[in-house]
């Protein structure tokens, strides 16, 4: 049974329809990550779980209740935003039960709760400080404990990492991954960045233009992709998009482009096509081998080389299109070499040239 169950979401501002049929779940203590570019209706899609955005079609259900129209306070849910928006004349302790002291919860309750949340996010010996004296992560942590002790049923993420410097962002990540397995509470998280996705989710909701496009885990959506806009939007560099003719041939297919005739697994297409179809092949640059002239699959013309340390990218062209290719930090290829190489077709992609969707 999901523990979370959004059905058939509408959501639209005027004439501009930010949400269009839009239905998951989520199960008890996934990490779910909203993932898509700016626009795409993900924090509209957040809002609306939290009851703070209103006036849509559809239905929300939360641990077996329906929750459509209940406000916020009533949902059982908790909500952290980009800014941790805590009090800087206020400690650790009083940040975190500054809800409850408002409600008037018994000081006893309080405490027990306060103390509970900070043991769990390893904030014990911090109560007293604040936040001007916590770290970037430290201080997520105890935006995350003012909405603990709130005992939520789900929590919600709303780009809390945006506003952090990229060292500082990297190690909230971590803080954040470990937090969700110590916990195990039920997690909705928004991104724009395709990184943070693939580190934190156990599920991914990747959204274009207020649809959704696949719904996988990280390596789904990375290894086989939906369409071309799920290919092109995760993984880095981006997939290499190599344009030709998927070309059926004595009951297989063969993609043919031009300095490539390649022969393409029956595994990796959902039917081999009638006739010859206009067609991308969707190819990483971590499957590419380097390979002698005699068993290459074809021919990178190198622009130039980008050495990254443990490897070098080679960035060029294969018959006239752009291609970049992951091969041994030891390779001494640079501007003008021809490089030959082979392809894992197996990890490959097709799609179609006109649609963008996958063969």
């Amino acid at each position: 049974m999901a523990f979370l169950k959004v059905e058939h979401l509408i959501k639209a501002f005027g004439s501009f329809v930010a949400l269009n049929d839009v239905s998951f779940e989520a199960e008890a203590g996934e990490f779910v990550v909203l993932l898509g570019p700016s626009g795409c209706g993900k924090s509209t899609l957040l809002r609306l779980i939290t009851g703070l955005t209103e006036d849509h079609e559809g239905e929300i259900f939360i641990n077996d209740r329906r929750v459509t129209d209940l406000d916020p306070k009533d949902r059982k849910v908790a909500m952290v935003f980009q800014s941790y928006a805590l009090y800087p004349h206020l400690s650790v302790a009083k940040n975190i039960s500054f809800g409850m002291e408002i409600k008037h919860v018994p000081k006893a309750e309080r405490d027990r709760r306060v103390l509970e949340a900070a043991t769990a996010l390893q904030l014990d010996h911090l109560l007293n400080r604040r936040p001007a004296e916590l770290s970037g992560g430290q201080r997520q942590r105890v935006a995350i404990g003012r909405c603990l002790v709130r005992e939520p049923d789900l929590f919600l993420f709303d780009e809390p990492l945006s506003n952090l410097d990229a060292k500082l962002r990297q190690e909230t990540r971590a803080e954040l991954k470990h937090l969700h397995q110590r916990l195990g509470t039920t997690t909705v998280y928004v991104t724009h960045d395709q990184h943070e996705a693939m580190t934190l989710a156990s599920k991914v909701v990747l959204l274009d233009k207020g649809e959704i496009v696949q719904i996988g885990t990280p390596m789904d959506l990375y290894d086989r992709p939906a369409n071309r806009f799920a290919a092109t939007f995760i993984g880095t560099p981006a997939i290499n998009l190599l344009r030709g003719k998927l070309v059926p041939f004595e009951r297989r297919a063969r993609f043919e482009m031009e300095g490539a005739v390649l022969e393409v697994p029956p595994a990796i297409l959902g039917s081999i096509p009638s006739a010859a179809v206009e067609a991308e092949l969707g190819i990483r640059a971590e499957n590419a081998q380097l390979a002698t002239v005699e068993n290459a699959h074809c021919v990178l013309e190198v622009d130039y080389a980008e050495p990254t340390g443990a490897d070098v990218y080679l960035n060029g062209r294969i018959g006239g299109q752009p291609a970049v290719a992951r091969v041994d930090r030891d390779s001494k290829a640079g501007p003008g070499d021809k490089v030959p190489l082979r392809w894992r077709l197996e990890a490959a992609s097709v799609f179609d040239a006109a649609t963008g969707a996958r063969l």
